[in-house]
């Protein structure tokens, strides 16, 4: 398994950050986010935390790099923050993260490394290790 995203992991954290995801990416402590947005799971559509993510994002508004990770909801939230927040990207990153929390086994790809430990270590290694 290829180990690509040490170099956006290195730009993201001199940046300002706002993770807006559910709770297993609060573990992501290695961006060195500013802020955590916390949406519901497994529906964050029905449950009304996209509506206060959005609401919470406004209340934050700062400029930066605002991480959406929070399924198919992410790109309706991206739309609607979109211009709203000077000087700011707001990117739906999808489940890039999961493997570093040790979620989403329903991939194969995930699957394979967390059976795998120390393929699993050496790919986290790759990604992380001398930030």
């Amino acid at each position: 398994c290829n180990a690509e995203l040490k170099p956006l992991i290195q730009q993201l954290r001199k940046m300002n950050v706002v993770i807006i995801s559910n709770k297993a990416l609060r573990k992501l402590d290695f961006l060195k986010y500013d802020k955590f947005i916390e949406i519901g799971y497994p529906n964050c559509y029905l449950d009304g935390t996209l509506d206060n993510a959005y609401i919470e994002a406004m209340k934050y508004n700062k400029p930066g790099v605002y991480i959406l990770a929070c399924g198919i909801p992410a790109i309706l939230l991206a739309q609607k923050l979109h211009g709203k927040i000077k000087d700011s990207w707001f990117i739906d990153t999808g489940s890039i993260w999961d493997t570093f929390v040790g979620i989403g086994a329903q991939r194969p790809t995930r699957r394979y490394l967390y059976s795998h430990p120390k393929e699993y270590q050496e790919w986290l290694d790759k990604n992380l290790k001398n930030l």
